[in-house]
């Protein structure tokens, strides 16, 4: 009995040993040949852009905050008609991005929604500038031209829908909203003409008196109360040209001059200035010629650096750059140039 069984588990035991040799491939030094599968992958499409939103400028002088809150700081501001283009939300709040760049946030009851569409139609619409450097407003209609009847108050540089009639004292001006007020002619020009103009030194120095004694504010870029840098950026704006919204972003602008020499000074050329023996620019003013120059500081005024002159003011001027008459100066850009207004 135990024979058999001896036996009969050695029969066993070549069988399987039969049956696996059969299905193991002998080992002969040489790789095998491996055996793929190839896997069609599906084209992968790119996932589609986000439509970009953007808005116009609503008010007088829209508010722009470092945070999402009225009691936040004040940033910068943007007049009537200004396009932003919207970054992000948070609840009735838009972060906004400026044409000059600048990045901070707006309450949305100052700006009014529009698609893509509806921009680049804008972009080729009639439009009007306003150029009266002084406050001013739009009326209900233009019989009744009384402080009772204001529509809407304007600054220098809102943009309106809206064409001038020759000869009419008077021309119809649109919202971004669709209300319409009215405004006297002489304080408006077409925008598409306007923009095409050389800018002038004359413009940039006008409106810089204009707004002598106007109150300082910092975030201020409307004659309605106004810093350094915006007081600079308006002057400037009166004549098509858009600067950086900062001193310190102004200093780097255009071509610097030896601020060690100002008998190279030319009227309209940019001064910035220092505290202490510090090199960090901490204020901007336009230069008027013969030692003197305009700026904001507390009001807008006029002061002088030479010591022996009656305005003199004590500051240091730690740089100096000219705009004007410079061909493609850095950091600058002007209305006709750029793609958000044409």
């Amino acid at each position: 009995m135990r024979r058999i069984i001896l036996t009969l588990t050695v029969v066993a035991a070549v069988i399987m040993t039969a049956a696996t040799t059969a299905k193991t491939p002998a080992r002969t030094g040489k790789k095998q040949p491996k055996t793929t599968r190839t896997i069609k992958k599906k084209p992968q499409t790119a996932p589609k852009p986000e439509p970009e939103e953007w808005v116009l400028v609503n008010v007088a002088a829209a508010c722009m905050r470092t945070e999402p809150a009225h009691a936040s700081q004040l940033e910068t501001q943007a007049s009537y008609g200004t396009p932003a283009k919207v970054l992000s939300r948070s609840g009735e709040w838009y972060r906004l991005q400026l044409p000059d760049g600048y990045r901070s946030w707006m309450a949305g009851s100052s700006v009014v929604d529009i698609t893509g569409e509806q921009f680049s139609e804008w972009k080729k619409s009639d439009r009007l500038i306003v150029t009266q450097p002084r406050p001013t407003a739009a009326y209900s209609d233009s019989i009744n031209i009384s402080d009772g009847n204001i529509a809407f108050d304007v600054v220098i540089g809102s943009i309106f829908r809206g064409n001038k009639t020759p000869g009419a004292a008077f021309t119809q001006v649109t919202l971004p909203d669709g209300r319409n007020g009215f405004m006297r002619s002489s304080d408006l020009e077409d925008f598409a003409t306007w923009s095409r103009k050389a800018p002038q030194i004359d413009t940039i120095m006008n409106t810089a008196r204009s707004m002598m004694g106007i109150t300082y504010l910092w975030g201020g870029t409307t004659p309605k109360a106004i810093d350094c840098s915006g007081f600079t950026k308006v002057c400037f704006a009166a004549a098509g040209i858009i600067l950086p919204r900062n001193a310190s972003q102004q200093a780097l602008a255009g071509e610097k001059l030896d601020h060690t020499n100002p008998d190279t000074f030319r009227q309209g050329d940019l001064l910035f200035f220092g505290t202490g023996t510090g090199t960090v620019v901490t204020h901007v003013a336009v230069y008027d010629g013969f030692t003197r120059y305009l700026h904001a500081s507390g009001r807008v005024f006029e002061s002088s650096f030479k010591a022996s002159h009656p305005l003199y003011l004590p500051r240091k001027i730690i740089g100096a750059c000219r705009i004007l008459g410079i061909e493609s100066p850095k950091d600058v850009t002007t209305y006709a140039a750029h793609p958000w207004y044409f």
